[in-house]
């Protein structure tokens, strides 16, 4: 639930939901290599419709095991 909607006349609700995860996809010698997924989904009910906007962020990170 975004509190943002009660400053603006145009919308009437807005809220929205995320998932994010990480995999490991492999492991060298001492370094995990992992990959990130991130899916945001926003969604306002305005005067003169809906609008929705998704987000999604892949990120590749690097892990030392020491």
């Amino acid at each position: 639930y975004y509190l943002g909607h009660l400053f603006s006349k145009t919308v009437n609700i807005a809220f929205g939901t995320g998932v994010q995860s990480s995999y490991v996809l492999g492991t060298l010698k001492n370094i995990n290599l992992s990959l990130f997924l991130n899916i945001k989904e926003s969604l306002f009910l305005m005067d003169n419709g809906i609008d929705s906007q998704t987000r999604i962020t892949i990120g590749f990170g690097v892990k030392s095991n020491e």
